[in-house]
């Protein structure tokens, strides 16, 4: 009789469990669907109409667009223009001597350089021809041919190939507004 009386209670409690849950969810979707975002996006919608919010939504684009182009230039401008002269003439000069594929082809070294070197290698410009072997700047001889012996890494040859296209934007615009 026990056991009788244990289901006749899950039967009864179990409906009114199912009950009560129903209606706290009916409850909270109204209050839901009063504030939902798809219902605003459709109040929006037809008061203003379809085709104003496209446009709209496309302006916004076009100028965060827009705004997004000219943070990207005014990057790549810091990027090139960070490394002084000094350091990126001996960079753009084994990058155009490395252009024509002549073996010949010849940049010596000179001392006064030692620092601008230990620069394009310490930051990932220049490396050895050999593979995996370190570049030793120190063991550079003044008036050394470096050809053979250095070469631009693909960021040294991405760094030469920006600033080249910025300072060309540069001089373009420099003889633009001279005119």
């Amino acid at each position: 009789m026990s056991n009788y009386l244990e289901l006749v209670k899950l039967l009864v409690s179990w409906p009114v469990v199912v009950l009560v849950i129903f209606f706290t969810l009916l409850i909270t979707s109204r209050r839901l669907n009063d504030n939902s975002l798809v219902t605003k996006i459709i109040d929006r919608v037809s008061r203003v109409g379809i085709r104003d919010l496209v446009v709209e939504l496309r302006e916004k684009v076009s100028d965060q667009q827009m705004q997004i182009d000219k943070q990207n230039a005014i990057l790549r401008k810091i990027v090139a223009f960070s490394m002084s002269f000094h350091i990126y003439k001996p960079l753009k000069a084994l990058y155009r001597k490395g252009l024509t594929g002549n073996p010949s082809e010849e940049y010596l070294y000179q001392k006064y350089h030692e620092q601008d070197f230990y620069f394009l290698r310490d930051h990932g410009y220049i490396e050895s021809r050999t593979p995996d072997v370190f570049l030793k700047i120190d063991s550079f001889q003044d008036q050394q041919n470096l050809f053979p012996v250095v070469r631009l890494t693909k960021a040294g040859e991405d760094y030469v190939q920006l600033r080249e296209e910025l300072e060309k934007e540069e001089s373009l615009t420099t003889a633009l507004r001279e005119e």
